[in-house]
């Protein structure tokens, strides 16, 4: 049963989709869920769910609110930390080239700033 409060929430997220024009707006391979169905947006502005092919306008209109899983114009959260990661190794690579030496240089200023941010902090004025 949908209450007051289900709806008001409804209405604040972004990614509940209601209307075929919000639907048709989906770059091509998006994922969507509605009660316990998985819909995959196709490469023809069609969605194709396990009971067939439709277009955004029925789909809009027998299963709306529809939520968004993933878009592929979105990076996801593996991507994200994989680039995380490979920021924090150039970090470790140039730290590491002015530490090597027996008289070590100066680590760059930036290498601190960029580690700070890494975990979670501002960058410093």
């Amino acid at each position: 049963m949908t209450t007051p409060a289900d709806t008001a929430a409804d209405t604040r997220d972004a990614t509940l989709l209601r209307t075929a024009g919000e639907l048709a707006d989906l770059p091509d391979g998006t994922i969507l869920t509605t009660e316990g169905r998985v819909l995959i947006r196709a490469y023809n502005g069609q969605f194709r769910t396990s009971f067939g092919t439709y277009p955004p306008d029925l789909l809009a209109r027998w299963y709306a609110p529809l939520r968004v899983l993933w878009r592929p114009d979105l990076p996801d959260q593996t991507t994200l930390a994989a680039r995380l990661a490979a920021v924090a190794a150039m970090a470790d690579r140039h730290e590491h080239g002015a530490t090597r030496w027996q008289d070590p240089l100066d680590v760059p200023e930036w290498i601190g700033e960029l580690r700070a941010i890494l975990n979670g902090g501002s960058v410093p004025e």
